[in-house]
């Protein structure tokens, strides 16, 4: 009889090892880099319908984007937290080891390509590709920080249990964390400052889903068109060209479908739009001084953006300026509600008039090229970076989207 049940039991811790070493297999054995299918294997949810689609282009572009020795492992694709078509990293395998971390990104109707190249990163997916573990913590640990460059850092970790010994259940184990870090500015979506990019994305409705920060799927450049070549927009526009010429600054409020409030006349330097609820956007006109949307210019803007509501478009606020000299400036709102919910004491905003006057004298002699990296700073000091656009909008009509480079430089991106 002891016998017997020494040898069931025997059997019995056989047949789990065998099991266990199946389960094992099924869920961390890397599939077929060349494989067409994506079955996924990653420890938590992810956002299939945008991994799907980058896959496909990524088929149809692979000359282009490929930049290693190494295979993209589709089945291992994560995108960290985002359920929104915006976002997702893809380990490249080579020799069962990791060796870099392709990222695709998508902003409006465009998706863009880097390699990230960070050892963190790919530590991150060879512990889940190949590390030996018996358990793992499947609620991973998201940590978002914001430094004063206005760049979002967004940590993610899992836990995995290690047997020592996976052939002596009694021999014990620890717990090892891995950890993925992504790093980026809003203005990693609006300049393509990525490897590869631009290519157009289809997604789960003919145009993707929300855009990165809520903005909705229409492009800057086509909100600026339509805003400017709005008739009632249009007159109004023209008519504080002629106000330029005068004393007083002045200004319009417009709903969304261009209807523009009565004018609202200001002072020599300064015009307040005041009530924003139900207006979309705003232009006014400098007479004198500097021929940039200033410190106050700014934070009404956000006014703007607060005033769409909680479940509104935030980024369709924008706020127009009108200078001699055919100076025409728009700034649109990248961000969502709660980047809008920024208070400046009155005292905040005399201190950043003060230092935007001082480097006017500092960059003037640039022209227009002074002008613009003179706002990039004043977005700097109010922590405002990335979520704010600025565009030029020439006498003849062409409109330019002015973007500052991670060196500091500024370049044009005609629409």
């Amino acid at each position: 009889m002891m016998r017997k049940l020494i040898s069931w039991l025997a059997f019995t811790m056989a047949f789990c090892l065998i099991l266990l070493s199946c389960v094992h297999d099924e869920i961390y054995t890397p599939s077929d880099p060349a494989s067409k299918e994506y079955h996924s294997k990653s420890l938590w949810k992810e956002d299939a319908t945008f991994i799907k689609n980058v896959m496909k282009i990524y088929s149809e572009h692979e000359s282009a984007i490929s930049k290693t020795d190494g295979n993209p492992v589709w089945d291992y694709a994560m995108s960290m937290g985002k359920y929104d078509e915006t976002f997702m990293a893809v380990p490249i395998v080579k020799n069962d080891k990791v060796i870099n971390t392709l990222v695709c990104g998508r902003f409006g109707k465009k998706v863009y390509f880097r390699y990230e190249n960070s050892e963190m990163n790919n530590d991150f997916f060879q512990d889940i590709m190949f590390g030996t573990y018996s358990r793992y913590n499947t609620e991973p640990k998201e940590n978002s920080s914001v430094n004063h460059k206005g760049i979002i850092c967004t940590t993610q970790s899992v836990s995995m249990w290690y047997p020592n010994s996976e052939t002596n259940p009694d021999a014990g184990g620890h717990w090892e964390t891995s950890y993925y870090n992504n790093c980026y500015s809003f203005q990693d979506y609006a300049n393509p400052g990525w490897e590869n990019g631009g290519y157009d994305y289809g997604g789960s409705n003919g145009g993707g889903s929300a855009a990165p920060n809520n903005q909705e799927s229409e492009d800057p450049c086509q909100k600026t068109k339509s805003i400017v070549t709005n008739p009632q927009v249009k007159a109004s526009i023209d008519d504080l060209k002629t106000k330029s010429t005068g004393t007083l600054e002045n200004a319009y409020k417009f709903k969304a479908d261009g209807t523009p409030s009565n004018l609202i006349v200001g002072n020599a330097h300064t015009v307040n739009f005041g009530d924003k609820t139900g207006y979309q956007g705003g232009y006014h006109n400098h007479t004198t001084g500097i021929p940039m949307l200033a410190p106050a210019d700014i934070e009404q803007l956000l006014q703007f953006a607060l005033a769409q509501g909680n479940y509104g478009n935030s980024s369709a606020a924008y706020v127009g300026m009108i200078a001699p000299n055919d100076v025409h400036y728009i700034i649109q709102f990248n961000g969502n509600y709660d980047d809008a919910l920024v208070t400046f004491s009155q005292e905040d905003l005399d201190e950043f008039k003060r230092d935007f006057q001082t480097r006017y004298g500092l960059y003037k002699s640039l022209g227009k090229t002074g002008i613009e990296k003179l706002f990039f700073s004043t977005l700097k000091d109010m922590n405002l970076e990335g979520k704010i656009i600025l565009q030029r909008i020439e006498n003849d009509g062409k409109i330019n989207t002015i973007i500052k480079n991670n060196d500091g430089t500024r370049s044009e991106l005609p629409c």
